[in-house]
């Protein structure tokens, strides 16, 4: 056996790729506690014990140089609260097993050959440890939108719907996902469900908290989330919201801009009147709506990038393999993936490509592609959507 078969088959096999992982999350926790790297985990802790002392979830929060607040609902804090009764350092462990073990199960659920999950997996690896390394909720945000898919596509509608109210219950974004029940039966049946699970997680602090408290900590969300939509910080987001304000000496107001992905998201679907869409169109629209959660996204930052990344790594390895789609992803890799790493010096980094916000152009290019994709594609198998 070659050095070359070796290294192939050990790729190929989903026991490496599971290690890798565990390997992955036990060293990035190592990191995070050695090196104090914690105060995303910090603001949602300190946020789940306000809330349970009734206090301001969405006051600032200072740990170390970082001063910040909780931009998520109020739920969120609730659903956390296991990762506080806990000592830190294992919090920090299971919490990022957490979002580790899902998404890797999301991807190994996928209807794809080994190698095309493969494929998906070691394109996605960087951003994955990205992600982690910033103890946020974006691995498991990707992980939910993935399983979104997987639930409608094996017509497990209620736990799609579930996975929708979960999503509303973190960050609201990755529910984009809900459109795929347009491609699949018992449409009345996860919309039905998908609003008594959101009822049920919007509800359920009310079993603890008074009902004063609660809502106006509702109203705080809403204030937060639209101060944040309008603070003069969002130019720093590497998304077109980032690049209309940096690029441009006259920009746009950015919800034009959203508005304007929003309904391009929705063209599409006008396939499905036609009888056009089969398995593999549903996840090129997947791959177009994960692209779009980030590039149009004014709260974008670096470790959402996992969800866009994951997004583009599917359009690959199912779109037919030609010169631009190659170009596309080495793009990728050289002008996105790697961009926040060490293999290009810092001042390259900070004075020009975060400036120019260089991440968003390859996911750009990459989701004009596919909206070209989805617009002309032809059906290559029996697929139904009724």
């Amino acid at each position: 056996m070659t050095i070359y078969t070796y290294i192939k088959n050990l790729a190929l096999s989903k026991y490496f790729r599971s290690a890798l992982l565990c390997l992955v999350c036990i060293i990035t926790a190592i990191q995070a506690i050695g090196l104090d790297e914690i105060a995303n985990f910090i603001i949602f802790k300190t946020t789940s014990q306000r809330f349970l002392h009734h206090e301001d979830l969405y006051e600032y929060i200072t740990y170390g140089i970082i001063y910040d607040r909780f931009f998520y609902p109020p739920q969120f804090a609730l659903l956390f609260l296991p990762f506080v009764v806990l000592p830190i350092k294992v919090s920090i462990v299971l919490w990022l097993a957490l979002g580790t073990f899902l998404f890797y199960k999301a991807l190994e659920k996928l209807p794809l050959t080994n190698v095309q999950k493969t494929i998906i997996f070691f394109i996605v690896l960087i951003d994955l440890i990205n992600s982690l390394q910033n103890l946020q909720t974006n691995a498991l945000n990707t992980a939910l939108v993935l399983f979104v898919f997987i639930c409608l596509h094996n017509n497990k509608p209620v736990l799609a719907a579930l996975c929708i109210a979960i999503c509303l219950s973190i960050k609201i974004y990755p529910a984009a996902a809900g459109l795929l029940f347009f491609f699949y039966p018992n449409k009345l049946k996860f919309l039905v469900w998908s609003f008594l699970f959101t009822a049920l997680l919007f509800l359920l602090p009310l079993l603890i908290l008074p009902k004063e408290y609660y809502f106006s900590s509702l109203q705080n969300w809403v204030k937060a989330v639209t101060e944040d939509a309008n603070d003069k910080f969002i130019h720093n987001s590497p998304s077109l919201v980032g690049i209309n304000y940096t690029w441009f000496s006259k920009p746009l107001n950015h919800f034009y801009i959203q508005l304007t992905g929003l309904l391009l998201v929705f063209l599409p679907l006008l396939k499905i009147i036609k009888k056009q869409t089969d398995t593999n169109f549903v996840l090129l629209y997947l791959s177009f709506i994960m692209l779009f959660i980030v590039i149009f996204n004014h709260a974008a930052e670096s470790p959402t990038y996992i969800i866009a990344i994951t997004g583009a790594a599917l359009w690959y390895v199912i779109s037919t393999k030609n010169a631009i789609n190659n170009v596309l992803l080495i793009l990728l890799f050289v002008a996105c993936i790697l961009l926040p790493t060490d293999i290009y010096p810092s001042w390259l980094r900070k004075e020009y490509f975060m400036p120019l916000k260089i991440r968003v152009v390859p996911c750009l290019l990459i989701w004009i592609k596919l909206f070209y994709e989805l617009l002309t594609y032809k059906v290559k198998t029996v697929y139904a959507t009724e």
